[in-house]
């Protein structure tokens, strides 16, 4: 789905509005047959670069993977059924609501916005010329670029406890990083069985090896399992909604096919009828 202006009723050139509306997906049909989207990968097998194309991937590529059973992408999208595209554009209505939803119960806002935190680390990286700590990269990921303010309450409490906990400055006066040791004894536990700032497919065993947990206790190995098994059912919500939105989905098809049909019935019966009558 894409933004389009909508043409101004009066045929005005410079009035009319931005809208939201269906995509024919030109970065990727427009591209030449030949040609290949390269990637490069971290060590956690996370697509990290180059930017444009990781954003062609998440904008378009991701919209034809998810919705390949839908389509016959053989055709032009001009060519598609307007039922397919209403049911897609419902079904990216429903992960989108969803989505704030998930987003709203953040509280420690952060600044990578539609890009992924494997993204944002590599070109961090990149400008910086070192690698980063799981401190520093917090500090750099919920601060703003322009203040150097971190953008919400919750973030600052969690830096001012890291900085209180560093050994102090340099010989040049500047602020000592931010170690892991330190950045683990300030945050709370993971949740979900994932790493915080690692972004998806990373687990806290592969993370932090064979002992599955950053601080190698009993309890954190027990909070683990807990949220591992509230994740797992978390997706199992997901899904059960998404499987009960394409019955439904199915349903109005039905409905309308259904409808459409029982009308041309009662058409035809009442034109034979009024000729009947005529006869």
């Amino acid at each position: 789905m894409v933004k389009r202006r909508r043409e101004d009723p009066n045929g005005d050139e410079n009035g009319g509005k931005w809208v939201r509306g269906t995509s024919t997906l030109p970065k990727v049909f427009n591209n030449p047959s030949s040609s290949k989207l390269k990637l490069t990968w971290n060590g956690n097998n996370q697509p990290d670069g180059p930017d444009t194309h990781l954003s062609l991937f998440a904008e378009s590529m991701g919209v034809l993977m998810t919705s390949s059973h839908q389509f016959d992408w053989t055709k032009y999208w001009e060519q598609q059924g307007g039922d397919d595209k209403l049911w897609l554009w419902n079904t990216l209505k429903v992960i989108s609501e969803r989505n704030k939803r998930n987003r709203s119960k953040q509280i420690a806002k952060h600044t990578s916005g539609r890009k992924g935190f494997p993204e944002m680390r590599a070109q961090i990286i990149r400008e910086e010329g070192a690698p980063l700590s799981q401190g520093d990269f917090f500090v750099l990921s919920h601060t703003s670029r322009k203040t150097n303010n971190a953008l919400d309450g919750q973030s600052r409490e969690y830096i001012v406890r890291k900085n209180e906990k560093l050994a102090g400055r340099d010989e040049n006066g500047n602020q000592q990083p931010h170690s892991n040791e330190i950045y683990r004894q300030v945050m709370p536990c993971e949740r979900h069985g994932r790493v915080r700032l690692m972004g998806r497919a990373v687990t806290r065993t592969s993370y932090f090896g064979s002992q599955a947990s950053s601080h190698g206790t009993t309890y954190d190995r027990v909070v683990e399992l807990e949220n591992e098994m509230a994740e797992m059912r978390r997706v199992a919500q997901e899904k059960e909604e998404e499987r009960q939105l394409e019955l439904d989905e199915i349903k109005r098809g039905f409905n309308a096919r259904y409808e459409a049909m029982e009308a041309r019935f009662m058409e035809t019966l009442m034109q034979r009828t009024s000729l009947s009558r005529m006869l």
